[in-house]
């Protein structure tokens, strides 16, 4: 365990690390003239720098067919620079009993040796087979970076947290059985809860770091001793997976634009440029606050996939962070090669949890798309992944917001603003006001069901001439939406001027929906 940790220190070629082990092994097809079939299986696994055999143990299943996934024999080898693997299985359909290893009395026996040279520095899986054998080895080759000591010693096998200093975190943990609830309190939210019961499919046995402040930050940034956490600018946190061949690493941030702008962390820009994924795949919030009580807000994801012994880093940009969830998931990996119901099986491992779906003959990460179909819960509107000031590369506007609750996904702004499509004269005449911002005209447009994926993020257009511009946020003909703070067309003005040429109109802030509760925006309480 020394050498483990000091290699998680200091990057030499002495502390490249290989960890194999046996993920799975199915057995099937053998018939039986004395009933089900009664299977065994035994796996050795050794490399060529340590060829010391790590053993799986006799693996015995009667009476059917057997896929069994889990881990077992698993080896881990320091100081290995260019690996090769190997393993050796032996299987039998065991007419002589509930026992291992080949006689002249079992049938579809097989013995093989199979090796595999690794590339260094990547993970996967190796498959041997033999007959109705096969056997599937998750292996990973990594050269731990420097590091600080995690907050939780790897050898808990729990994924773990790096924090910078002046802030503790505590860990929280979802349920594995999703009849549970999957709504949880946060002390970094002042007492308020997150609910993740719309995406618990991808999230059950998930640790959420619930990040606090120690007293002295929170003196410096002058935050209550019971209000939410606030993270400066520039703070970095560092997740890393143990104990399951893969994780995801989530983070959640609110997303009320253009309210939550402010309050994001730059998160919409910085994760995505760092080889996160964004999303509508997210849970929601409430608070404790007074004038809050019947309100629910949004959140918006962005999402890492790592191998065990493997790091995210979150830095936040030039902004605060209000509102911010870290989570660590261990996953099942989807495996390109396995059948469509095998892919559908890992919807049931009990532990981990599955972003696998089978699509055009190949099981792959389908993470937020498969999210809505677990739930049956698609929608029509479109949700944006980054807060729009962040810029249009920060939005992965093909995913989808869950429907289901509807306090999940709200019909309004978080202000209860009802926003309208207004096709002539001006805002103001219809009894509605001008949108003032980008993010509001880019909001206004996913909320009012427009084609965002095909609109994009608004821009700013104020150097064209005025009297070819509708003052305000406006929709084109390409089609696309446009922000103008000069200009001073109507709404139903005919772009460039051309006589019968095409029409662009105005979005408008229309006061309430009707019935809507009125809620303050989470950062301003």
């Amino acid at each position: 365990m020394r050498k483990l940790l000091l290699c998680l220190l200091v990057p030499v070629v002495e502390c490249q690390v290989l960890t194999a082990w046996l993920s799975r092994y199915r057995q099937s097809g053998c018939g039986d003239g004395w009933g089900g079939p009664e299977y065994s299986m035994e796996a050795w696994i050794w490399n060529n720098k340590d060829a010391s055999r790590t053993y799986s143990g006799c693996q015995k299943n009667d009476n059917e067919n057997v896929d069994s996934g889990g881990q077992w024999a698993k080896k881990v080898t320091t100081g290995i620079e260019n690996p090769v693997l190997y393993a050796r299985m032996v299987g039998a359909e065991d007419d002589g009993g509930a026992r291992c290893g080949c006689s002249s009395e079992d049938d579809c026996c097989a013995d093989k040796t199979c090796s595999w040279t690794i590339t260094p520095g990547t993970s996967g899986t190796k498959s041997c087979s033999h007959g109705v054998h096969t056997i599937w080895i998750y292996y990973t080759h990594t050269t731990p970076s420097p590091t600080r000591a995690p907050s939780v010693a790897p050898s808990a096998g729990r994924p773990a947290m790096t924090l910078p200093d002046g802030f503790t975190s505590q860990s929280v943990y979802l349920p594995s059985n999703l009849s549970e609830s999957f709504e949880v309190a946060l002390q970094s939210f002042g007492g308020g809860s997150v609910n993740f019961d719309q995406i618990k499919t991808i999230v059950k046995n998930g640790v959420i770091f619930d990040v606090t402040q120690t007293s002295s930050t929170k003196r410096r940034a002058a935050a209550s001793s019971t209000g939410p956490t606030v993270i400066p600018p520039g703070s970095e946190f560092t997740v890393t997976c143990w104990g399951a061949p893969q994780c995801d690493a989530y983070a959640f941030i609110y997303h009320a634009p253009p309210a939550s702008s402010t309050t994001n962390g730059d998160l919409p820009a910085v994760l995505p440029a760092n080889g996160w994924t964004a999303g509508s795949c997210a849970p929601t919030f409430t608070l404790t606050r007074s004038g809050a009580s019947e309100c629910t807000y949004p959140m918006v994801a962005f999402r890492k996939v790592v191998g065990e012994g493997q790091s995210a880093q979150i830095v936040l940009g030039d902004k605060d962070a209000h509102f911010l969830v870290i989570m660590m998931v261990p996953k099942v990996a989807c495996e390109n090669t396995m059948s469509g119901q095998e892919c559908a099986d890992t919807q049931s491992v009990s532990d981990k949890a599955s972003t696998c779906a089978y699509v055009d003959g190949s099981c792959v990460d389908s993470w937020c798309q498969q999210a809505n179909k677990d739930n049956d819960a698609q929608s029509n509107t479109q949700q944006e992944s980054g807060d729009s000031s962040a810029g249009g590369g920060a939005a992965q506007s093909n995913t989808q917001q869950e429907s289901g609750d509807s306090s999940a996904a709200p019909t309004s702004s978080p202000s209860g603003t009802n926003y309208q499509h207004i096709r002539s004269g001006t805002c103001e005449s219809n009894g509605c006001s001008y949108i003032t911002t980008e993010e509001q005209c880019t909001y206004a447009a996913r909320e009012l069901g427009l084609d965002y994926d095909n609109l994009g993020a608004a821009e700013t257009i104020s150097s064209k001439p005025n009297d070819e511009q509708i003052y305000g946020c406006s929709l084109w003909f390409r089609p696309q939406i446009n922000y103008n703070s000069a200009a001073t067309g109507t709404c139903d003005i005919q772009i460039y001027g051309v006589p019968n040429g095409p029409i662009a109109s105005c979005m408008c802030a229309c006061g309430s929906s009707p019935g809507s509760t009125v809620c303050p925006a989470a950062n301003t309480l």
